[in-house]
């Protein structure tokens, strides 16, 4: 699994057997893919779930054997063809397989929160300071002088553009940086392109105002969106009834 422009991608695997899942934050797929799994150890029954990639898709199919074995299917959604994969296998395995792979992927290094989900300038203050709560945050902010506050914000989330500035006109400066985005290992194409850092604006009475006034604003810089994608938090996505199913009736400990 890796995680890239709101997009995870991911292989179901079974035997011989292999498929690309493409999911889309647009149509985020993991909390019904939860749902799913808890259906297979509710009722017992056929259930069907559909992973839909932005136009294409993945059927998820699963069917009681009787006993504890189930026959698992991957079928192109939207076709009536042969499934990808079909295998039997036991309810535990099944669920056990997704759910945990979910849940060690979550856990890992390939998982950036920032390429995924909506995550805030108060995100990534809360991941270099775990040691402190969201007040201690804000009090310590509040607590800088205003050209270290402006510094900070930006540390935590550099904004800026590029320009061409010895461009002659705007179609020479359009066609000199698509050159350097599609050549950007070519050092000629970077000739004459210039990045301007853009910090955030403090007002220059910041450091008259009360405290309340200066928390406020404070917690508002740290409320801006830094990724706009759509996707869940996978993190913090857990499933009480499928973790009390695999630990035989002992409930996993809640996230934080």
């Amino acid at each position: 699994m890796f995680c890239e422009v709101g997009w995870i991608r991911f292989r179901i695997t079974a035997g011989d057997r292999s498929v690309l899942v493409c999911a889309s934050c647009v149509w985020d797929p993991f909390p019904d893919l939860l749902s799913w799994l808890e259906r297979i150890i509710q009722y017992g029954r056929d259930t069907v779930f559909t992973i839909n990639e932005e136009g294409r898709g993945k059927t998820l199919s699963a069917s009681p054997l009787g006993g504890s074995r189930w026959l698992f299917e991957v079928h192109k959604a939207f076709q009536n063809e042969p499934p990808i994969i079909s295998t039997a296998l036991p309810q535990r395995v099944l669920v056990a397989s997704f759910y945990q792979s979910l849940r060690a992927f979550a856990r890992s290094a390939l998982y950036d929160r920032n390429e995924w989900t909506t995550t805030t300038v108060f995100d990534r203050f809360r991941v270099a300071s775990s040691d402190l709560d969201d007040d201690a945050i804000i009090d310590l902010l509040c607590g800088f002088s205003r050209e270290e506050l402006r510094d900070t914000l930006f540390d935590a989330n550099p904004t800026g553009f590029a320009c061409v500035p010895d461009a002659k006109d705007r179609r020479e400066e359009l066609e000199r940086w698509a050159r350097h985005v599609l050549e950007p290992d070519n050092p000629k194409a970077a000739e004459g392109i210039v990045s301007v850092d853009v910090f955030p604006f403090i007002p220059p009475e910041y450091v008259t105002w009360p405290m309340n006034e200066r928390r406020s604003f404070v917690r508002e810089c740290l409320d801006e969106h830094v990724t706009e994608w759509g996707g869940s938090e996978l993190d913090k996505l857990r499933s009480a009834t499928i973790e009390t199913y695999l630990t035989d009736g002992t409930e996993l400990a809640p996230v934080g």
